[in-house]
């Protein structure tokens, strides 16, 4: 085990080395970010200052599962094969999960994090060096960057709040655990607002997920890790090198693993208090993304399978076949799942028993994880587009 940096000493000090480092750097993060065009539907972003760093977290969202990465929501939606409703182009790729609240979407793409409207409309831009998806805190959106610093953003007018010293390149978005807000770098560095960090592993295969009490992560090498303030909590070993984020269930986890020497990927499903591994399913060849987690936990496969599977047991429930590459987490609305592929099909199977409901075209391979905005499906697309889908007149 690698020591903790928790000390009031050693953290004196890192907070004193990260200062003088990145001062600059937090100076102009709120300025600077990648080249790169407005949203097509964009308004002016408002001016950002950058106030100095203090060590305050902001008050995590206490409902929801975004951080814990479900994909699930209850309801009807989609009902038969949708049209597109809106769509916005951003600056570049949509290849991170879009997150939203009750009001706007948040979608990184380009190194920009942008806030749309119901009406698929640009509230606010913030050009920064983003990382990863925006998460929620409060009354603020957080979001990680290349430089390494976290920043903190008014949801509503998209002014920079405050700047979190960095310890290195963030992956994926900050998620609460216990009263503060935490991430990891991609050096397996995991720290919080609050100013500790623990240097958990060697690398993080994707960002981290959160029950509120640990952060976990997994890692290149192949292990999954439970991490918090006090250092780490339980790490286990995994089939392969670890593949997407965690998804956090009632008592356990699942996180997928990567093909190694000849081996196909798979899917591991470990106790989340103790690390204890419960069952291990393996596909056929490669997993397309993480994992969903609703009734059933849905697997998506670059071979174009959609696996469901028994949470508890790791059991097979049923199979089906799409058109191409299956490339983000499905979305599963109440009794049914709809999945994107890098072919540019959306498709949606029923739950029961997988059999196909409706497929539709939308011109671009699916890459950013989608989610419920205003009773629609938005998703992220390789040409820069964010779409929105709804049950068609």
């Amino acid at each position: 085990m690698l020591p903790a940096v928790t000390t009031p000493a050693a953290r004196s000090l890192f907070l004193a080395l990260v200062g003088t480092a990145q001062l600059t750097g937090l100076v102009l993060l709120g300025a600077c970010g990648p080249k790169g065009g407005e949203p097509v539907r964009s308004v002016a972003a408002p001016v950002q200052s950058a106030p100095a760093a203090v060590a305050q977290a902001p008050e995590p969202v206490a409902a929801g599962a975004w951080h814990e990465l479900r994909s699930a929501w209850p309801g009807p939606l989609l009902v038969r094969e949708p049209a597109i409703a809106w769509q916005a182009r951003l600056s570049g790729p949509v290849v991170h999960p879009l997150r939203s609240d009750d009001a706007l979407l948040y979608a990184s793409s380009a190194g920009t994090l942008v806030a749309l409207r119901a009406d698929g409309s640009s509230a606010w831009t913030a050009r920064i060096q983003a990382s990863g998806a925006a998460g929620l805190a409060g009354e603020g959106v957080v979001v990680g960057t290349e430089d390494g610093p976290v920043a903190l953003y008014d949801r509503e007018r998209g002014a920079l709040v405050r700047q979190y010293p960095g310890f290195g390149p963030v992956r994926g978005s900050p998620v609460p655990i216990d009263g503060d807000l935490a991430w990891v770098t991609v050096h397996g560095m995991v720290g919080g607002a609050l100013g500790w960090l623990v240097e958990a592993g060697y690398s993080a295969a994707s960002g981290g997920s959160s029950d509120g009490e640990h952060l976990f992560f997994a890692t290149l090498e192949g292990q999954l890790l439970a991490v918090g303030a006090q250092g780490k909590a339980w790490q286990a070993l995994l089939p392969g090198p670890g593949f997407g984020h965690p998804v956090v269930g009632e008592a356990l986890l699942y996180v997928g693993y990567a093909a190694v020497d000849g081996r196909p990927g798979g899917v591991v499903a470990v106790d989340k208090q103790t690390g204890e591994v419960r069952w291990s399913w393996r596909a056929d060849f490669e997993l397309g993304a993480p994992p969903a987690l609703g009734p059933a936990l849905l697997v998506p496969c670059k071979d174009g399978q959609l696996v469901a599977l028994d949470p508890e047991s790791g059991d097979e429930r049923w199979r089906a076949q799409a058109t191409g590459e299956l490339s983000v987490t499905p979305a599963v609305l109440g009794r049914f799942v709809v999945v994107g592929g890098a072919d540019g099909t959306v498709s949606r199977y029923d739950l029961d028993d997988g059999g196909l409901v409706w497929r539709t075209e939308v011109g671009s391979a699916v890459t950013g994880d989608p989610t419920v905005f205003d009773g629609h499906l938005v998703l992220g697309l390789a040409d820069g587009r964010v779409v929105a889908l709804a049950d068609a007149p």
